[in-house]
């Protein structure tokens, strides 16, 4: 998992965590940098409406913002914040500062930015802060 998640990109990080929570737990915590030793700030970027947050979040807002940027093609898009107690937190990597978390354990989830639905023919339109 170490070697393998930070490369994964699509699908996979975007599951809610029914198949994934478990596999990480199974392995154990999973890291390639220091683990926490104290609660994370985590922030995720995704479309507005889906209902359960995925797994994969990152401690870096900017990284989040991307990923909303991202989505925003697709609709309108989040930047969530959250508060991962210790022992919500499955794996850390170096790689877009990635925290993946049991999304049931998340604390304090809740929206810090909007980025509205915008066209790939248009100007993407300024994040509105929430």
């Amino acid at each position: 998992l170490r070697e393998l998640w930070p490369e994964l990109i699509g699908p996979l990080k975007r599951e809610q965590g029914a198949e994934i929570v478990p596999m990480f737990r199974h392995a154990g915590f999973v890291s390639d940098c220091a683990p926490p030793y104290s609660p994370v700030a985590v922030f995720r970027g995704e479309l507005e409406g889906t209902g359960a947050h995925g797994v994969s979040w990152s401690s870096d807002r900017k990284v989040a913002m991307h990923y909303a940027g991202a989505w925003s093609p697709a609709g309108d898009a989040l930047v969530l914040m959250a508060r991962a107690p210790v022992a919500a937190i499955l794996a850390r990597f170096e790689k877009d500062y990635e925290v993946v978390v049991d999304p049931s354990e998340l604390l304090e989830v809740r929206p810090v930015l909007r980025m509205p639905h915008w066209q790939y023919a248009l100007q993407p339109p300024e994040p509105e802060p929430l």
